[in-house]
């Protein structure tokens, strides 16, 4: 467990420190169409596990479940703007419980079978051990169901 914490961590200080584009990722939604996979990414500077340790906050089997900006999913806040203002963006907004994730956390969700996925904590409307990822629709949220992940964070 203190191995799987270190790497994910080790991922986050270097997803935290290096641009978007460096990573791979683009902007505005696009990295939604990649195939989600792991990959354990190495810091360009190293950072001690007691460091890691006081900073990368840890939520084991969270529930996990999806939403889209739409009536269904959102009743009368369906308007593609988050809780912090910004907009809805699929595979990258993140609704969270702000009394366990702070709003504005840059979060790693790492599913069991080794996929993960970076994206940050913007929106709210789950309780609890709970996050709620967007997705581009109805029937894609309807689909992915529901399920559990390590969610590991840093307040952003």
């Amino acid at each position: 467990w203190l191995l799987a914490l270190c790497m994910a961590a080790g991922a986050m200080a270097w997803a935290l420190s290096t641009p978007a584009e460096s990573r791979g990722e683009t902007p505005g939604g696009e990295a939604a169409d990649k195939p989600l996979t792991a990959q354990v990414l190495e810091p360009e500077e190293p950072v001690s596990t007691a460091e890691l340790a006081g900073r990368v906050r840890v939520v084991e089997d969270c529930r996990i479940t999806y939403y889209c900006p739409c009536v269904q999913c959102c009743g009368q806040w369906a308007d593609g703007i988050t809780a912090t203002g910004e907009p809805f963006r699929p595979w990258e907004t993140l609704a969270v419980d702000p009394e366990v994730i702070p709003l504005g956390s840059r979060v790693c969700l790492l599913w069991e079978d080794g996929r993960e996925l970076w994206c940050r904590a913007v929106d709210t409307g789950v309780t609890g051990n709970h996050v709620d990822l967007g997705v581009r629709s109805h029937e894609e949220a309807l689909a992915l169901g529901v399920g559990t992940a390590t969610v590991f964070w840093e307040e952003g």
